[in-house]
Parts: C-alpha cells; structure tokens; sequence
C-alpha cells in the first residue's frame, strides 16, 4: 500500500510496570511502520521511566519524555505539543493493540479522508471479555457534513461510545490550527470534552465496524474514585457546555438537545442528593439547580425537563427509587433505537 501518511501514536504512562511492556511491544509489532511513539511518564514512582528509555534507545521511532506527576491531560497534552504526525491516536498504557490496527485505519483513510476515524474496542477482564462490534456495526459508514455528523454524534453518545479517545484517529492538523487540547482540571471524561471540543471542527466522520483495541478493567482506575461533588459539577457544566456548542453547529436537533439536557439536569440532582454532605449551603445549592432546570427547561421545550424539574422538590428516598426506574426505563429505550 501506499504510505502518504505518519502517525503519532502518544501513550501517557503512571504506575503501569505490570503492563507496560505488553502495550509497548503490541504498538512496535504494527504492521504499518510509518509511526512514531511518544512515552509520556507522568512522574511515575516505579519503573516506568526506565522501561521507557530502553525502547526509546531500541527503536529511533520512540521518544520518552519525562515530568513531574500532574495527572493523564497533562500528560496527552505534551504529547500533542511534539506530535508530527498527520494523524494522531491515543493508547493507554494498561491496554494493547492489535497488530494490524494502524494499517487497516490508515487503509480507511486513504480511501476516503476524513476528519474522525471511529473504531471499535474489547472489554478484557479477569471475568471474560466483550466487544463493541455489533453496536457499531449498526453505524459503520462515512458521514458527511455537518448536519450528518451530529446526527451520527447523537446514535454514538446514546450507544456510549462517544466519548473516550483511545478508540478514534484523530487529524493532527486539526487539533494544532485550533489549540485542542485536555483540560488538566479535569480527570474525569477529560476525553469525552475532549472529543466534543474536536468534533466542532469535523465535516466527514467514519465508524468502522472493527474493534482492534484490548481495554483491560483495571480495578483501580480513575473511573472507580469518589469524586466531591464540586468537580462532578464542573465536569458536568463543561461537558454540557460542549455537547450544546456542538449541537447549534446544526442549530435543530431536538432529540439529541432534549437527551444532552436531561443528562446534565438528572446527573447533577443525582450527585447533589448523593454527596449533599460535601454542601455547606445546600439551600443555595439547589436553588441554582432548580434555576438550571427552570432555564433548560424552557429552552429544550421537554415535558420530561419538567417532570425532572418537579422531581427535584422530592424527597431523598423517593428521588433514589426514580432514578432506578429512570435507568431501567432508559437502558430499555436506548436498546431499540436503530440507526
């Protein structure tokens, strides 16, 4: 094949010594050559930094760089100051790639350019593993223009497949003409905001029905902390805030306007019922949500805005038992929505 393309491949690395080499070794053996690694040790207290000196000196297509322990944004975000390549993907440092991974996308690529490249992923865990095929089976294809690709955006999030960035290609050119990068107050779907922030940018979107990335469930990862309830809100203000910059890009897509509204206003009462203890005004506090609620509402039209509006006057035990039916009803619906 044709190699018009370079990859920068970048791999933030903290207190991965158990699983690195089998991450390193998966990204060495690809089949297309025309890449280049960048090891990030974030400040990694166990041998991480030198396991990343040796490949860097066995292979000249690695460089290690080295830094003070200030979490994985900062980290991604060095990688993307030094990226050179014309396409840029994100690997984990726990997790593994197959060996084929970086030919078949590029293959992707130079039939059809585009901006975002979405591809698919296996769940590894001790309890046996699952793939992502057969959702994005249901959405391969290539989508053009931006009314297309919110549309698209709006199956995907609903599938949760959106959000993370080990399993997209993303076009260096880019996310270096508009400064995307993490945000390092977050560690949290850091790479869901990164994402959306991305996407406002996309004209031409793939989804391959291919799933070539190993994630392991690792037991103590970030996804599993107690986070206070301040950082769930601002995480939760900063990923609405994109999902909706997003959306006006078309400026009507009602369905996917009124689940970006619902998410936000029912995830924060959720996080302040459940962690309300962190509050010291918790009056205040809800007040500002019934404002939310009341200034959403009003702009998403939703009866459902509504419903959630009045919810929130209701007390702890009754709001527990209406998320549990909200989930099982909402797990129900997001099964039957086809493409």
């Amino acid at each position: 094949m044709n190699v018009p393309f370079m990859v920068s491949v970048i791999v933030p690395i903290y207190k991965a010594e158990s699983y690195i080499r089998k991450c390193l070794d998966s990204i060495l053996s690809q089949t297309f050559i025309n890449f280049e690694l960048l090891l990030i040790d974030d400040g990694s207290p166990d041998d991480c930094g030198k396991i990343c000196d040796e490949y860097a000196k066995l292979d000249d297509r690695v460089r290690a760089f080295h830094k003070e322990n200030g979490g994985v944004s900062k980290a991604r975000n060095l990688g993307l100051d030094y990226a050179k390549g014309d396409y840029v993907c994100f690997i984990d440092s726990d997790d593994w790639v197959d060996s084929d991974m970086l030919e078949t996308l590029i293959g992707w690529e130079q039939k059809k350019r585009t901006d975002l490249l979405f591809y698919g992923f296996q769940y590894e865990a001790s309890t046996g593993n699952s793939n992502t095929l057969e959702l994005l089976r249901q959405f391969s294809g290539i989508y053009e223009g931006i009314n297309s690709v919110v549309e698209v955006c709006y199956l995907l999030e609903i599938n949760e497949l959106l959000g993370w960035t080990w399993n997209k290609l993303f076009r260096n050119g880019i996310i270096q003409e508009y400064h995307i990068r993490f945000n390092e107050e977050i560690s949290i779907q850091e790479d869901h905001i990164f994402t959306l922030e991305y996407l406002k940018y996309v004209t031409c979107l793939t989804v391959c029905a291919y799933a070539p990335y190993h994630y392991r469930m690792v037991q103590d990862s970030l996804t599993n902390k107690r986070y206070s309830y301040f950082f769930q809100k601002k995480k939760l203000l900063l990923l609405f805030q994109r999902r909706m910059e997003l959306i006006n890009k078309r400026g009507n897509v009602d369905i996917y306007r009124q689940y970006v509204v619902r998410e936000f206003l029912l995830t924060l009462l959720y996080y302040y019922r459940l962690l309300n203890s962190e509050i010291e005004n918790q009056l205040e506090e809800l007040k500002d949500i019934r404002s939310l609620f009341r200034k959403y509402a009003l702009m998403s039209q939703s009866t459902k805005i509504y419903i959630l509006y009045i919810v929130s006057f209701l007390p702890v035990y009754c709001l527990r038992i209406f998320f549990r039916l909200y989930l099982v009803i909402y797990r129900l619906c997001k099964n039957r929505i086809k493409r």
